[in-house]
């Protein structure tokens, strides 16, 4: 059995869910066109073997772990509300801090059959105005595979379809879910703001020749939902060297059926990609939304990494007419640009920002951000916002989820961590 223990930062998640922010990187499943590797089988000790050793050997069938976080924070600045029936504006600041458990176990009898589920313990959860712990359950799914033949899922867990890392409009099970922030490799915001939004689902994996397919099923949410209220997706995929080439669709009665199709492919160290989407109104002609971009990051030398992306959403084209009831909310003509300097020289300071543009109100953001790592007990991470555009305008109303809802602000985080 490995254990392991980190304490890495503390939350106010439940403030930046507030502020109507949500990440869109959740942490990646198991790729289930990957078949599980059969475990060794338990060392039989000889006169001078360790029986510990063939104990641990025994047991990894069964992984148990779980992470320990804690730490707290300042923020203030010019915070203007989500809400845009509510017009009020002021200056605030917010101090956070918390604590928060992630057990995790994973169990795998067998090399075509695994168990896995995840939970999270936080504290403070406001419930009825009072602080007290709050308990989630993250994921608990199985795994079947049939090696060549078929993988099958299911239970509660996170996916995700779609190449772009800012701006992603190809994840058609997630539309309700927003897509406006940057994944973990390049995330500005601190580690314990990246949580997943698993729902309940069925997920079938098949090759066919070069070609994999893979099949999707919303399951119900709640009693209240019936066979009527299901989610249906097919993705399928083409892979030869370093091009990958996908299709998939998806159709849930409550969301605009939309179609997607995805290229990516790499030249010269750089990652190349354009995601499509294509939806379909109850009236009017078919809509287009498209991303284009590129991710670099260097081989050599310096810690450096880019990543530079340019959408179109012709959902929402003038940014405040929508065509569709469930657009994203940044319309017409946007783009985001990321960069990040890890160690530099070597040392323990890193830097890096985001910045995104809207080209139909001329709306936008910067966010930078220093991060400076202690050692092993603990780091700093201070971020500086600044929300540009008229009153009313598109970023103005909808920040990016690193700003933390303020058109200006300052952030310091002090995170305490260690590993056992």
């Amino acid at each position: 059995m490995r254990i392991g223990i980190r304490i890495l930062a503390g939350v106010f998640l439940a403030w930046m869910t507030t502020a109507g922010i949500a990440s869109a990187t959740a942490d990646e499943v198991d790729d289930l066109f990957s078949t599980p590797a059969a475990d060794a089988p338990p060392a039989v000790p000889d006169n001078g073997g360790s029986l510990l050793a063939a104990y641990q050997k025994s047991q990894e069938k069964i992984a148990f772990s779980f992470d320990l976080s804690a730490g707290g924070g300042f923020y203030a600045g010019y915070r203007v509300t989500p809400d845009l029936a509510d017009t009020s504006r002021n200056f605030t600041h917010n101090s956070f801090g918390g604590l928060t458990i992630s057990p995790s176990i994973d169990v795998r009898p067998f090399d075509y059959f695994r168990l896995h589920g995840s939970g999270t313990i936080l504290y403070p959860t406001v419930t009825s105005g009072n602080y007290a712990f709050g308990a989630s359950l993250n994921e608990l799914f199985f795994d079947y595979s049939a090696p060549g033949l078929l993988a099958l899922r299911m239970g509660r867990f996170s996916t995700g379809w779609g190449n772009a890392r800012i701006l992603g409009i190809a994840d058609l099970s997630n539309r309700t879910v927003d897509t406006t922030n940057l994944d973990s490799s390049i995330s500005i915001l601190p580690a314990w703001l990246q949580a997943t939004q698993p729902s309940l689902w069925l997920k079938t994996t098949f090759p066919i020749g070069g070609i994999g397919f893979t099949g999707l099923v919303g399951l119900p949410a709640n009693d209240s939902e019936g066979i009527s209220s299901l989610g249906y997706g097919l993705l399928t995929e083409l892979v030869k060297n370093k091009t990958c080439v996908s299709l998939a669709g998806y159709y849930k009665s409550d969301r605009t059926p939309r179609l997607a199709f995805m290229v990516k492919t790499s030249v010269k160290r750089l990652d190349l990609f354009l995601d499509t989407t294509t939806s379909f109104p109850t009236s009017g002609d078919p809509l287009l939304n498209a991303v284009g971009g590129l991710y670099w990051q260097a081989s050599s030398g310096p810690d450096l990494k880019i990543t530079a992306e340019l959408k179109w959403n012709g959902e929402n084209p003038t940014g405040s007419t929508t065509l569709v009831p469930d657009p994203i909310v940044i319309g017409g003509l946007s783009n985001a640009l990321a960069f990040s300097w890890s160690d530099i020289g070597g040392s323990a300071l890193s830097i890096g920002g985001t910045w995104y543009h809207s080209w139909v109100d001329n709306s936008g953001a910067l966010c930078p951000y220093v991060d400076i790592d202690l050692g092993r007990l603990a780091s700093i991470k201070m971020v500086f916002p600044w929300v540009y555009g008229a009153d009313g305008s598109l970023y103005r109303s909808s920040p990016p989820g690193e700003a933390g809802g303020y058109v200006f602000g300052a952030g310091f985080v002090l995170a305490l961590k260690t590993s056992f």
